[in-house]
């Protein structure tokens, strides 16, 4: 887990802190808590979202949660399909850690830090996802590939969730050419008459990080303080209808499968309207969001 250096005493409040209410019978009681910042364990810290920093790419977003900042830049170019999809395009991820944004950044520990991020969140990104057959320009030959990198500012916890919101708003504001096959049809009639689309963000799921601090008591958004004292962790990959499409575990604690369930319950019904909504909406969230 996170490697920060915390006191004993602060180590001690934050597991008490997320023990309060743990043993309620109803859930509204057990997902109370008492953290740091004075969140309950199912509250985010304030979200940011722009997109469009960026004017020289085809899309880009800048996502802060708390004081971790995340920028996600997309840039497409034509490449030759893969083997086993040649009538498809793709989407290839890379992640880069700031050295300037803390000393856990530097050297090979950062390379180590955004390669586990990159399989992380390219596990999300199946052909299920995104309707990569309308990125083929022509089979076998051409089709576009989407590049996003993605690049941690700031890292104050929870880098996945905003990695992964990064990128989800980075990729709503692209817009793509038109082939001419594709340009044919339309004018034919037999496909909408524009000269670009846009990717149809339906399928494309987010990642919501919940861990397990002790017992029965699991938060969200953990800072790094909390990541600190964090038991185990899973990552939950979740489209807006409610499709868990991936569970990661990642820790050295142990789960039971009742566990699991509770901390799945906890990111997806808790969580994921929440995220959806800040991420297709593009807002800025003016204080600690949290569900009404």
């Amino acid at each position: 887990m996170d490697n920060t250096l915390i006191s004993d005493a602060e180590r001690f409040f934050i597991i008490q802190g997320a023990q309060v209410g743990s043993f309620s019978l109803t859930y509204e009681l057990r997902k109370l808590g008492c953290r740091l910042d004075g969140r309950q364990r199912s509250d985010f810290r304030p979200i940011e979202i722009e997109t469009g920093i960026l004017n020289h790419t085809a899309g880009s977003a800048r996502v802060k949660i708390g004081n971790t900042i995340v920028i996600t830049c997309v840039s497409i170019e034509i490449g030759t399909p893969s083997v086993d999809a040649c009538n498809e395009g793709r989407i290839e991820i890379d992640v880069e850690c700031s050295p300037t944004a803390t000393p856990r950044f530097s050297g090979k520990s950062g390379s180590d830090i955004a390669d586990t991020l990159k399989a992380t969140l390219s596990t999300a990104f199946t052909r299920e996802c995104l309707p990569f057959k309308l990125l083929c320009i022509q089979p076998g030959k051409q089709c576009w590939v989407i590049h996003a990198d993605v690049l941690l500012l700031e890292s104050a916890g929870n880098l996945l969730d905003a990695a992964s919101l990064a990128i989800f708003a980075a990729l709503s504001t692209i817009k793509l050419p038109l082939s001419l096959a594709q340009k044919i049809a339309a004018e034919t009639g037999d496909a909408p008459n524009t000269m670009d689309f846009a990717l149809s963000m339906t399928n494309l799921p987010m990642f919501t990080t919940v861990h397990k601090v002790v017992g029965d008591s699991y938060i969200v958004d953990a800072d790094k303080e909390e990541e600190a004292c964090s038991f185990a962790r899973i990552f939950v990959a979740v489209r807006a209808d409610g499709t868990i499409t991936a569970i990661i575990k990642e820790g050295c604690g142990s789960l039971r499968i009742d566990s699991v369930m509770d901390m799945i319950e906890v990111g997806l019904f808790d969580q994921m309207d929440l995220i959806f909504f800040d991420a297709s909406g593009c807002v800025n969230a003016g204080g600690t969001p949290s569900k009404g």
